[in-house]
Formats: structure tokens, C-alpha cells, sequence
């Protein structure tokens, strides 16, 4: 297999293929890569739903949805579709599902269909947002934690708000398999951070949000038919751009646990 690497984060693999044949040493040497660069990129792929819950199990166990519900036969696959601006969940930086006490690991985005033009999808460096943070502000919020929410995804879909989930992750999160720390604090889903009154948390959240996106952390991916693309949402913060109108753009998308 040939990698090509991307700064600040990213990697695209060529002259590799997931099947039966795919051996521990090409797996083991694929997820060394994946943890090195935090986004994996195969182009050119053509699967349908089974082949991709299978590439998915190699990497862990495919989670259900707390809000979606999966496609026919396969519940652990969300089908994206575009149903306009007003109704795009993902038109925002995040890590997925955050406001549950195990949030997934890994996600899985297979492009189905994409517009002729726009549809890219954002992603930002966590660790070096928690790396270029001031010494004073690391200090000062090491050890603290912050409430996550799922109350806005709700209130997007006009569902019930008893359907409403809490967690509480650290500000810092330490990656289990790296043991590198990176900022954890998502816009779409924090309410607030724990033990500190309501202004002195909009303050200080307002600008974690913006360190985690900053410019120099990112990497755009365009996407094209057959794409897959999988990061890790213990390090990496996405941004899917609603730029395309009335366009179709259809993924499947799988979350895994590892």
C-alpha cells in the first residue's frame, strides 16, 4: 500500500483493498497508520452495506445510533441524505455523539452519491489545539469537566425532549491508544463546564471553540463517488459543509467502538 499524507492530519491510501484476504499484519500496520494521522481516505471503492459493516467490524464493534435509526437490515448504518440547509445536522463542528457516557471511537463515511460541486467535509486537529493552548489555560482547566447534551439535535428534529441524554468528559481528553491529550469540547453538544457559573463557562467555552477550529488545524476532504473515509473522534473535531443546495448526497455512515 502507498500513503499519502496530508498536514495538519489526514492520510489517503492507494494499492490497498478491504476483503477475506486482508491479513492481521495489513490490519495492524492500517490502524498504526490511522492512529498517526487521525482521517483515512480510500477512494475509488464499491460497496454496499454488508461490505461495509464488514470493514467496520475489523476495526470494533458498529454502534447504534441514539437518534437515527439505521436502514433496512442493518441497523447499525445511517444512511445521510440531503433534505435542505434547514434540516442538515451536521452543518457544525463536532465529534459524534458526545452526550453519550461512551462515545464512539471511530466513525465510517461512505459516499453513495455527491454534488457535482461542494459537499466537503471539514476536519480539525484536536491535539494541536490542545498543544497550542496557553500553559495558563491548560493549567487552569486540567482535571475539569464539561456537560454534553443532545437537547439541540432534539429540538432540530422535533422530537421529544425526554429523549434527552447527559454525559461529562473531560475538557482534556486522554487518547486510549496514543496517550496524547487533545481538546475536547464540541460546540454542537456542550452545555456547559462543570463546577463554574453560567458566564464565566460561555466565556471560556466560546474560546475552546475557537481554538479547535482554527484555520491551521485542518484538512478539507472534496469528496467523489466510492470514497471512504474514517476518523477518529477521540482526537478530531469534522464540519460537513451544506454548500450544494437541493444536490443529491447520499453516505452511509457506520460508528464503531473499539
Amino acid at each position: 500500500m502507498k500513503v499519502k499524507k496530508f498536514k495538519p492530519l489526514g492520510a489517503e491510501l492507494t494499492n490497498f483493498v478491504f476483503n477475506n484476504k486482508t491479513t492481521e499484519e495489513e490490519l495492524t500496520k492500517l490502524k498504526k497508520i490511522f492512529l498517526q494521522n487521525s482521517v483515512l481516505i480510500l477512494r475509488g471503492l464499491d460497496l454496499n452495506a454488508k461490505n461495509l459493516l464488514s470493514i467496520a467490524r475489523l476495526w470494533g464493534k458498529p454502534q447504534k445510533h441514539t437518534n437515527f435509526s439505521g436502514i433496512e437490515g442493518y441497523p447499525e448504518i445511517i444512511k445521510i441524505q440531503n433534505y435542505g440547509k434547514k434540516f442538515h445536522t451536521n452543518d457544525h463542528w463536532h465529534s459524534d455523539v458526545t452526550f453519550e457516557e461512551k462515545p464512539p471511537d471511530i466513525t465510517f463515511l461512505y459516499a453513495l452519491e455527491v454534488p457535482l460541486k461542494g459537499g466537503n467535509t471539514l476536519f480539525s486537529n484536536q491535539y494541536l489545539a490542545y498543544e497550542c493552548l496557553p500553559q495558563k489555560i491548560k493549567d487552569s482547566l486540567e482535571g475539569v469537566r464539561a456537560k454534553h447534551s443532545n437537547i439541540r439535535i432534539l429540538k432540530m428534529m422535533g422530537q421529544d425532549s425526554k429523549k434527552e441524554k447527559y454525559a461529562s468528559h473531560p475538557i482534556f481528553r486522554i487518547h486510549p491508544e496514543t496517550n496524547k491529550k487533545a481538546l475536547y469540547v464540541t460546540e454542537a453538544f456542550v452545555e456547559s463546564i462543570e463546577g463554574m457559573g453560567e458566564a464565566e463557562s460561555s466565556r471560556i467555552l466560546k474560546d475552546l471553540y475557537l481554538e479547535s477550529r482554527r484555520t491551521k488545524y485542518r484538512f478539507e476532504h472534496r469528496w467523489k463517488k466510492g470514497d471512504l473515509v474514517m476518523w477518529d473522534n477521540r482526537c478530531v473535531q469534522h464540519y460537513a459543509i451544506h454548500d450544494y443546495g437541493d444536490e443529491t448526497r447520499n453516505m452511509y455512515r457506520i460508528t464503531i467502538n473499539t
